[in-house]
């Protein structure tokens, strides 16, 4: 296939207001100005009041040892003279600092190995008006992007741009998409696009920096303080200071930071366009659909793989492995398959789409997908699409493919392996393992992701048999309920989110209509409403679903419907006990999140954790695990059930004097997880043969 047929149509006479910047998109540029003059009109003031602190205290320093030449004052006066000294480096220090894009997990490409994707990529700079990349990568992940290494004097100094192209991205697209995607990238730097956003995207940068950061700077003052009692006290008030400049910063950030982000979201919109006038319009539209799918599937087979890294397995190629599971994604929604791709519908995006409550969110730095949806079809610009594979463009595909999939195992650093799969493999345990985790189809999905509600099982026994209610079984409006209550759920925190503040809008609709915020409270009680009376229908829904069930096996085999009714009773007394064991599980693990999560704590705060967890739940969570082992929940796992015969007779202290002892925390950890997980297992297991046994032909 030559290059002329690689390379889709570009539009033919596209109107030029199509990629001027918009009348939102001049405001937001006002806004943004503005918010620039106010951050160094603050910055310039604060850099004034660090010179004459550090003038002051580098002469008052100066004199206090010049006049009493003692150890003591000596010392006294570096502390002094290192306030002002510190607090100003703490202002200028971004100056030097140099954000570092981070690509180790990237192989960089060259035009003589890939000559068709170089020219088609220098057509489309050509098109969009740019300039071509300085280097172009490729990653494994589902993404594109153009970068560079960014730094104060790149807000003044041109800078050449790099290209990153995600496997997983053009193992998703056609080639009208992969277009489009990389037409938006370029959308961003081309000549018809404003040079603003990268001069406030610095300025943020270098107001983030100040504020988060400081690593670098805090091993500096820690270093100044260990010298001397003295240094250390005059190092606390440099701090203290500091910490005022980060209060001022704060407030400065977010009035930077919110006009950024309003800022960014037109820019998206202007990228849009730009990529319509070459690409056309719908094209986007579906890559920006399809990416969503491609993402979650590429994820998902990457969970696969961990979950897998205990056996040694690992993926000889990732991406056959994330289109079977696209292709399983595609079976789970209904969608048809074009070229081997999944097709999203406009019907599909509806139905995915439940909530009720929409508002603009200000800190967003990209509009919906669905917003730029609809952006790009008021542009309505039309082309062919050609919808061959965007892997037509690139050279030795599957040696591509093996060498991004190698790349992300070296950063995983998984060694040993002892098994690497081929697609078939893959396929085949993936497919088992979905198969192994599924409900009965019969139930349409019905009872998928939720467990029933507690109910009186002897008392619907012995009621009597109900009508023949087959044809209601499972209608429309009963297999709505389990997503109608999520919905409802979801609504409801975001309205507690927005009566909290926690969302700072002051406007948003629902059901259609706009409303303010100050009527959230009464919608939020309305929508609680509305769940009370979808929980109680689902209730009676399951109530119905057992006694239909247990009357019709009653009719058929007694023995059959006893043992529903036991296998019912003996569900809800299991689902009882696991959540008693979760709940603690979660509670300790609550007291111990500085550890797990690598948060920094004092050895105060550790041993006060330690001590709630002596106290208050080392007994009973010893008394859970050894009550679950002696009920046989772990006869599949002998080595656990060693680890937990251990673990219970073991004495553990968890700390020293100075430190954390890992071994003992790492231990603790794996009993905190991983009984929860076979007895997750277990009970989705129970459930699973409930409801195929209750289903009576």
């Amino acid at each position: 296939m030559n290059f002329e047929q690689l390379y889709p149509i570009t539009p033919a006479s596209v109107p030029e207001d199509v990629t001027k910047p918009s009348p939102a998109f001049k405001k937001e540029i006002g806004k943004v100005i503005s918010s620039i003059i106010f951050f160094m009109v603050v910055y310039v003031l604060l850099i004034i009041a660090a010179v004459i602190l550090s003038i002051y205290c580098v002469r008052f320093g100066f004199l206090l040892i010049i006049t009493l030449p003692k150890f003591i004052t000596i010392i006294a006066g570096l502390g002094i003279a290192g306030i002002g000294i510190g607090v100003l480096f703490f202002l200028v220090k971004f100056i030097f600092a140099v954000t570092k894009f981070d690509n180790s997990g990237s192989v960089e490409i060259f035009e003589k190995d890939q000559p068709e994707l170089f020219a088609f990529i220098r057509k489309l700079t050509e098109d969009t008006q740019t300039k071509f990349p300085r280097k172009i990568f490729i990653s494994s992940d589902v993404n594109a992007c153009v970068f560079y290494n960014s730094s104060f004097w790149s807000m003044f100094l041109p800078v050449r741009k790099n290209l990153q192209i995600g496997l997983g991205l053009v193992n998703s697209l056609n080639v009208s998409e992969f277009k489009a995607v990389l037409a938006h990238e370029f959308g961003h730097f081309s000549q018809k696009s404003m040079k603003l956003g990268s001069f406030v995207y610095n300025v943020n940068r270098i107001i983030y920096n100040m504020l988060y950061e400081n690593n670098k700077y805090s091993s500096l003052l820690g270093s100044w303080a260990s010298g001397h009692a003295v240094l250390y006290f005059f190092t606390m008030i440099t701090i203290k200071i500091v910490t005022c400049i980060q209060w001022i910063l704060h407030k400065v950030y977010a009035v930077v930071n919110k006009s950024y982000m309003s800022l960014s979201r037109q820019m998206e919109f202007h990228a849009d366009a730009v990529a319509a006038s070459v690409t056309g319009s719908e094209h986007l539209i579906t890559a920006l659909r399809r990416l969503e799918l491609a993402d979650l599937s590429y994820n998902t087979m990457i969970n696969k793989y961990s979950d897998w890294y205990g056996e040694k397995v690992a993926s000889a190629n990732f991406y056959p492995n994330q289109q079977t599971v696209m292709h399983f994604f595609a079976g789970e929604y209904n969608l048809s398959l074009e070229n081997n791709l999944p097709v999203i519908t406009n019907e599909f995006v509806e139905l995915s789409n439940t909530s009720r409550i929409n508002y603009k969110n200000q800190w967003a730095s990209h509009p919906s997908n669905e917003d730029r949806a609809n952006h790009l079809r008021s542009i309505n610009i039309h082309t062919e699409a050609n919808t061959n594979s965007a892997w037509l463009l690139f050279r030795n595909k599957e040696e591509l493919q093996q060498t991004l999939t190698s790349k992300l195992y070296e950063t995983s650093q998984l060694a040993d392996i002892q098994e690497k799969y081929d697609h078939e493999k893959f396929e085949e345990r993936f497919n088992k393992e979905v198969s192994s985790r599924s409900l009965p189809v019969f139930y349409k999905g019905y009872y998928d992701n939720r467990y029933i509600a507690e109910m009186n099982v002897e008392k619907l026994a012995t009621n009597p048999a109900p009508a023949d209610i087959s044809a209601d079984y499972f209608s429309t409006e009963i297999l709505a309920l389990p997503k109608k209550i999520k919905s409802l759920k979801t609504d409801i925190e975001v309205l507690k989110a927005i009566i909290e503040k926690q969302i700072d809008i002051n406007t948003f609709d629902f059901d259609g209509n706009k409303y303010k915020t100050k009527d959230a409270p009464e919608i939020l009680k309305q929508l609680e409403g509305e769940l009370e009376t979808a929980t109680a229908q689902l209730k009676e829904a399951d109530e119905n679903a057992f006694a239909y069930c247990y009357h019709k096996a009653l009719a058929k085999d007694a023995a059959l419907a006893d043992k529903i009714k036991t296998d019912y009773v003996s569900f809800f007394v299991s689902l009882k006990s696991d959540e008693e064991f979760y709940n603690n599980c979660s509670k300790i693990f609550e007291l111990f999140q500085c550890v797990y999560r690598g948060e920094s704590s004092t050895m105060d705060m550790l041993r006060e954790a330690r001590d709630q967890y002596f106290n208050g739940f080392e007994t009973s969570f010893k008394d859970q695990l050894r009550k679950l082992k002696a009920q046989g929940y772990f006869t599949s796992a002998p080595a656990l059930e060693e680890d937990i015969d251990k673990f219970v007779n073991a004495q553990y202290q968890y700390l020293f004097e100075k430190g954390i002892i890992n071994e003992e925390f790492e231990v603790l950890y794996k009993m905190l997880t991983k009984p929860s997980e076979m007895l997750s297992d277990r009970r989705f297991e129970s459930y699973k043969a409930l409801l195929e046994m209750q289903i009576i032909e």
